[in-house]
């Protein structure tokens, strides 16, 4: 199995996932733990998604700041680095009280998401 994930790897884009935690999620619990943290992410992402439009909206860079930081480490946790890179530059802009170019960062944010569950996606059926 190691050598499928890792042949897979190659043809995706790397920088979206953390592959040893994807090995090891696979390691320790197959393609159905792999499964459920990619569901596990997918119910996240859409409550903390509307939070940050909505503090958006509002121009509450505390609150924006705050959720991007939360969502950061599950993203980390769960070997999603893109998508946690992200979190942390909206985080910092948050911190920074800069929101010029929050509806930018956020579709950066869905676009990054999309990729990484479609990867998900793809090493959970070649499992």
């Amino acid at each position: 199995m190691k050598d499928a994930i890792y042949g897979r790897k190659m043809m995706a884009d790397i920088s979206m996932l953390d592959m040893e935690i994807i090995q090891e999620t696979l390691d320790d619990g197959g393609p159905e733990l792999l499964e459920e943290m990619k569901d596990m992410l997918d119910e996240e992402y859409a409550e903390q998604i509307e939070s940050l439009k909505q503090a958006a909206e509002q121009s509450d860079s505390a609150t924006i700041s705050e959720i991007a930081h939360k969502f950061k480490g599950e993203c980390v946790s769960l070997g999603f680095t893109a998508l946690s890179e992200k979190c942390e530059e909206i985080e910092i802009k948050g911190k920074n009280n800069d929101l010029s170019d929050i509806g930018s960062l956020l579709g950066q944010m869905k676009n990054i998401y999309e990729q990484s569950i479609s990867e998900i996606k793809d090493f959970v059926s070649a499992a």
